[in-house]
């Protein structure tokens, strides 16, 4: 819980959200990488020129390549507990007493930006939140 409350305050704080887009692909979610020379609105374009939502994750990965967009795709936790890569990974090796393995994710992975540190406390929401599905949710 505590790295979700460093995570949070971190965003909160300013740092910047990633640059780049999601695409759905017909097996899962690709994503789009923007840069200096790609902006997220040429991003959209090249994913729609590529046809990203009929093609597989791979598929589309490998057509923005040629378009010279970097792309990776997103995986999913079952796929990564399918991987024997994940898997060797200290990480997520897991027995209990009786020897029998046990997945288990101990996320988040060491990053750039892991651990936060926490510079301010987010304060009070300035508006009410609104969901469209929900309405207010504070």
């Amino acid at each position: 819980m505590q790295d979700v409350a460093a995570w949070c305050a971190l965003f909160a704080s300013g740092t910047p959200a990633p640059r780049g887009i999601v695409v759905l692909c017909i097996d899962g979610h690709v994503w789009l990488e923007s840069d200096e020379r790609l902006a997220a609105d040429a991003l959209v374009e090249c994913a729609k020129r590529a046809r990203c939502a009929s093609p597989t994750r791979t598929s589309a990965v490998a057509a923005l390549a040629d378009a010279g967009v970097r792309a990776v795709p997103i995986a999913r936790v079952h796929e990564l507990i399918a991987d024997g890569d994940f898997l060797a990974d200290v990480l997520s090796v897991a027995r209990d007493a009786n020897g029998t393995f046990w997945p288990v994710l101990k996320m988040p992975y060491r990053l750039s930006d892991t651990p936060a540190r926490i510079c301010n406390v987010p304060g009070e929401p300035r508006s009410p939140m609104v969901s469209a599905a929900c309405g207010s949710l504070t």
